[in-house]
């Protein structure tokens, strides 16, 4: 006898959709084998940091962040964004488990380029190839471990970028979420400001090429909004200033005071007590003029007006200095050579410490400190396990990206640009000219604002590898073999481009 639809619908009905979705979960998996391995590789490396280094690191602005978080206050230092983050972490989980969460959402931040390249149409292996150093690169697993921004940021950015790239024409929803996350982004590192920026731009010009509606480029912009407009007015009740922060004197005195030379300008009287003290070579870097007690700007004789009028004195009377110096910092994220010089910030801060942390520190003596208070600012207790710490010290010397590859990775993506006598798809190649502008912006301001540093080029892993598998598509012959414009000839069982199941 026939069965009846009721027995249709019964457990063999569910065993059979149980047994199709394993299947396709089964060839999702051999398709991103290559994806399922670097995260698999990924993981273990964070695991092996969880094990070696107890609780997290600490830097000099770890202590602030902490104490923001504990507040509520604002900070007129820097904005609150990562500090929301940490008492978010505190109210769900305990001071331990913040690293695991900020290594997630390191591996979480991979996965979603490659989701982005597989949508576009990117081979397989070349968008392995892309989010390879975020899963794997020594410095970016160091980073996660710090009670520090970069982390959260990174997340933040990789969103924003899937966001703006994945449609052909964004609709209103997606360009609102792009111009909130990418505000997030600003409130968690004011480096931020400038992505937004190369994004206005970007929508700019897909506007003039009509590839983008009004109704997207203004939702952007109210979703930006919605975010910053009340943090300014909220900032503005703690610290009686409509900003996202209030200490950009400080700052820009720190960039010029290592070579402000006031025989060249003409500073008021009331000023020249900030004309920095002896020959430039030996003048501390930076951050010393920011927070140093000895600093001028600490003497508590200057507002941050006061020294911010003195940093435009010298940024006009010396602006040829200003500007080689900062274009210098700026090519040297991508340029091979690299060491550490007098006006930079100490590299051994993001070396994994092994159970010889000094002598790993060498001649710099800034190793990297465990934290000894967490959440609510209550003492830890740090714990380095030799074993596991010696193994990561020495996989970082040999896996880390180095620069002259991030500079590779600007000329791909720039290629496009080159006449050819078969024109590559036009958006490929604006979209990777976005990327590539985005990630020269993120190193260019704390170049023109601070130190050279090179956790600030962390982002870079983020916006240059796609822009390099973008402009590659344009390189191959049978380049829309993969792409979601393809689909005048579907193929009979792959699901969508870009699907990861």
């Amino acid at each position: 006898m026939p069965r009846s639809p009721e027995e249709g619908a019964g457990p063999g009905r569910l065993r059979r959709v149980g047994r199709g979705v394993v299947t396709r979960l089964g060839r999702a998996a051999v398709r991103h084998a290559g994806l399922l391995t670097l995260v698999g590789l990924g993981v273990a490396l964070r695991v092996l940091a969880t094990l070696a280094y107890v609780p997290a690191f600490s830097f000099a602005d770890s202590f602030s962040y902490l104490e923001v978080a504990r507040t509520g206050d604002a900070e007129v230092h820097r904005t609150w964004g990562y500090s929301g983050f940490l008492a978010l972490v505190d109210g769900f989980l305990g001071f331990r488990y913040l690293v695991v969460v900020q290594h997630v959402l390191g591996v979480v931040a991979a996965v979603l380029v490659y989701a982005l390249l597989q949508h576009r149409g990117v081979r397989r292996w070349v968008s392995c190839l892309a989010v390879a150093p975020l899963l794997l690169d020594g410095y970016v697993v160091m980073l996660e471990h710090y009670v520090m921004a970069d982390s959260l940021y990174v997340l933040l950015l990789a969103i924003a970028v899937v966001l703006v790239l994945w449609h052909e024409r964004p609709p209103w929803w997606a360009a609102g979420a792009a111009g909130a996350v990418l505000a997030l982004g600003l409130l968690t590192r004011t480096v931020g400001l400038a992505v937004i920026g190369v994004v206005g731009l970007y929508l700019l010009v897909r506007l003039v090429r009509r590839t983008v509606g009004w109704t997207a480029v203004a939702a952007t912009a109210v979703g930006m909004a919605a975010v910053v407009l009340p943090y300014v007015v909220w900032f503005h009740g703690h610290t009686g200033v409509y900003a996202l922060s209030d200490y950009t004197g400080h700052f820009l005195y720190g960039r010029v005071a290592p070579f402000a030379d006031c025989e060249k300008v003409d500073v008021p009287a009331g000023l020249r007590g900030l004309c920095p003290d002896g020959p430039e070579e030996e003048r501390p870097n930076p951050d010393f003029f920011v927070w140093h007690p000895d600093s001028p700007a600490n003497s508590g004789r200057y507002t941050d007006e006061d020294l911010r009028e003195f940093s435009e004195l010298v940024l006009r009377g010396q602006a040829m200095e200003y500007l080689g110096g900062t274009a210098g910092r700026t090519a040297d994220y991508f340029l091979p050579g690299r060491t550490a010089g007098a006006h930079d910030s100490c590299a051994a801060y993001w070396w994994f410490p092994a159970s010889h942390t000094h002598e790993a520190a060498g001649p710099l003596d800034c190793p990297a400190q465990l934290s000894r208070q967490g959440f609510e600012l209550e003492p830890v207790e740090p714990v380095l396990r030799s074993a596991p710490a010696d193994v990561l010290a020495r996989y970082q010397d040999w896996v880390h990206t180095p620069d002259f590859l991030l500079g590779g990775l600007v000329v791909v993506g720039l290629s496009g640009l080159v006449p050819h006598r078969r024109r590559p798809r036009w958006r490929d190649n604006l979209d990777a000219v976005f990327c590539v502008v985005a990630g020269v912006a993120l190193v260019a301001v704390p170049s023109a604002t601070a130190v050279y540093d090179h956790r600030y080029g962390l982002p870079l892993l983020v916006v240059l590898p796609v822009a390099a598998a973008l402009a590659s598509r344009s390189w191959s012959r049978d380049r829309g073999a993969e792409a979601p414009a393809a689909a005048e000839q579907p193929p009979p069982v792959r699901p969508a481009v870009g699907s990861l199941t």
